[in-house]
């Protein structure tokens, strides 16, 4: 006893070929490890083969217009969104549903208004948000962080100590100046106003200084002199001049290096400062 499998399949019409494998059930004489069998068949009433149909493409349309704006689909370059002619093969047929004058093909944010930017990962989007604005008290330009005088309007100065300051300020024991001393009329006047409308000032102490270029005698007579005419100026405008310590002091005080024109413009000053009655 033993079982097979087959199959037949219809080479041509009436024409069947057969293939069968199995093995036996039982073990014995004559009984089979493994048999194949195969044949050919003539089929008499074989069902008709049916061949297969090739595909036959359609003709194209050369005018199928998809989304119906007028522009074929042959040359329209956003067939499924109806759009506007432009000479542009990119563009032709699309739109710009924005209306930032950037057709959506080229057009990073189809959706959201923006300017032209040459980098196509920018163009036709908002720019962004500008960054959040430093704390700036007194409205004069400069951050408070980089302001010597937060709270009162200034111009910016290359010294850290009168940056955004200014051209007189009363601070404590000190009167910052950020202008040349005594030049300018409006700056000494505030000055003496300072002086003679505070009696509790019982000094007000005039230090200038100069860079270290030249000799050193010559540029501590500069810088007394220079004290002595600011101190008459005060003087001839009412402050007593009791009241008045005037001095010079050349190159020997630098607050900054004398190797930069920087530095240099910084270390030609004046300083006032202000004695109070105990």
């Amino acid at each position: 006893m033993e079982v097979i499998l087959g199959g037949h399949y219809f080479v041509v019409h009436n024409v069947q070929a057969g293939l069968g494998i199995g093995t036996g059930l039982v073990s014995g004489y004559g009984a089979p490890g493994v048999r194949v069998t195969g044949g050919v068949e003539w089929v008499m009433d074989a069902p008709a083969v049916e061949k297969a149909q090739p595909i036959v493409e359609q003709p194209k349309d050369e005018n199928a217009d998809t989304d119906g704006d007028g522009i074929p689909d042959r040359i329209d370059a956003c067939m499924d969104v109806q759009g506007v002619p432009t000479q542009d093969p990119r563009t032709n047929g699309c739109a710009d549903r924005d209306g930032d004058g950037i057709m959506d093909p080229l057009d990073h944010c189809p959706f959201q208004i923006g300017p032209f930017d040459p980098d196509p990962n920018k163009n036709g989007c908002p720019p962004p948000p500008p960054p959040p604005k430093e704390p700036d008290a007194d409205n004069d330009g400069i951050p408070d962080r980089l302001d010597a005088c937060p709270n009162a309007s200034g111009k910016p100065n290359p010294d850290r100590a009168k940056n955004g300051c200014p051209k007189v300020l009363l601070q404590g024991k000190r009167i910052i100046v950020t202008v040349e001393l005594p030049d300018d009329e409006e700056a000494m006047t505030q000055i003496a106003a300072i002086v003679n409308d505070d009696t509790s000032i019982k000094h007000i102490k005039i230090d200038a200084h100069t860079d270290n270029r030249g000799d050193p005698k010559d540029l501590q007579k500069q810088s007394q002199e220079k004290a002595d005419k600011i101190a008459k100026w005060l003087t001839a405008h009412g402050v007593d001049k009791k009241r008045i310590i005037a001095t010079g002091y050349g190159g020997e005080r630098p607050i900054e290096s004398n190797d930069t024109d920087e530095g240099r413009a910084i270390n030609k000053r004046v300083e006032l400062s202000l004695e109070r009655e105990e």
